[in-house]
């Protein structure tokens, strides 16, 4: 099993992993701009060439304007959930911010989806705040935040 960056071969797995969101909004339309976009961090993670999942970050901008990272999407393949790969990813996206030099890692998880909830609380992310009507489907998100300590300083 291995992370990788994107590359334009993995657009086709996002966009269908991305309808998977539409609860929230039209992310069918926004996660693939997010792939797009060059300050976005798309991570894909693969075994012998299956696509398994996949993790956005961003916006990716020095740390000395911005101190907190988002995990803007978090996707593993139905099948494969419940195994540990949503945390592989949530770790190596706290790996990579640590190197930035981020201070913190913050998550918005949809009010309903406690399975999400529960993978970044298992992960050390605590509750910051409920903020209402934050997709664009009007649901409400719960914004986790987890603090990296240890961090590089820059």
């Amino acid at each position: 099993m291995k992370l990788r960056e994107a590359e334009e071969r993995d657009f086709d797995f996002i966009c269908d992993a991305s309808k998977e969101f539409m609860i929230f909004g039209p992310y069918d339309e926004i996660i693939p701009s997010w792939f797009r976009d060059p300050w976005i961090k798309c991570l894909v993670l693969e075994e012998e060439s299956e696509l398994l999942g996949f993790i956005m970050l961003g916006p990716m901008f020095l740390p000395l304007w911005q101190q907190t990272l988002d995990v803007t999407a978090i996707y593993v393949k139905p099948t494969l959930r419940k195994r540990g790969l949503g945390l592989f990813l949530v770790k190596e996206a706290e790996v990579i911010a640590r190197k930035k030099g981020y201070r913190y890692l913050r998550a918005h998880v949809g009010q309903e989806n406690k399975p999400a909830f529960e993978l970044f609380k298992k992960a050390g992310f605590s509750i910051k705040k409920k903020i209402e009507n934050y997709y664009p489907s009007g649901l409400t998100a719960i914004e986790m935040l987890k603090e990296l300590r240890g961090r590089k300083e820059q």
